[in-house]
């Protein structure tokens, strides 16, 4: 914003500085000394030298460039304000989204959780219930003391059998 303000003065400047010297090639008019002062304002006709250096802007330029120097301080305000609320706008999204995603992923851990516990309770039910279908050990070891009662005698048999 302000390098666009400045090349449209320098470039002003420098166009009307050209046609100014342009001007000039016709017989040097007599120097007058003049104090300088950045406040005068002096129209000039045609063809008419400057009474003092400077650039010289037409009325049409200089309410350009007034214009502009005006409303500057209004345009940086207004870019610094659109900067401010799209930096806000984007955290604002940022936030949205992080926000999302954290409340996905707790609904989905608690979800996987809550399926964990109910599995165990499964596990849990299905071995107690094994555990009471199944035989007790008075059982198996009476199982296991006539399975080796039966095997001594088949082999005291057998052997017995095999030696006559």
């Amino acid at each position: 914003m302000k390098n666009r303000l400045i090349a449209s003065i320098l470039l002003a400047s420098m166009t009307l500085t050209s046609v100014a010297q342009s001007q000039d090639k016709k017989p040097e008019p007599p120097k007058v000394e003049v104090k300088e002062d950045s406040g005068k304002i002096s129209p000039l006709k045609q063809n008419q030298p400057a009474p003092y250096p400077g650039v010289l802007f037409s009325p049409k330029a200089a309410a350009v460039v007034a214009t502009e120097i005006s409303t500057a301080k209004q345009k940086i305000s207004i870019e610094v304000e659109s900067a401010v609320k799209t930096a806000e706008a984007k955290k604002d999204r940022d936030f949205n989204i992080l926000k999302i995603q954290c409340d996905t992923d707790r609904k989905i851990l608690s979800a996987t959780s809550e399926e964990r516990i109910k599995r165990i309770g499964q596990l849990e039910s299905d071995l107690k219930n094994a555990q009471a279908a199944a035989p007790s050990r008075p059982f198996w070891t009476g199982v296991g003391v006539v399975g080796g009662i039966a095997v001594t005698l088949l082999t005291v048999f057998i052997v017995g059998q095999a030696t006559k």
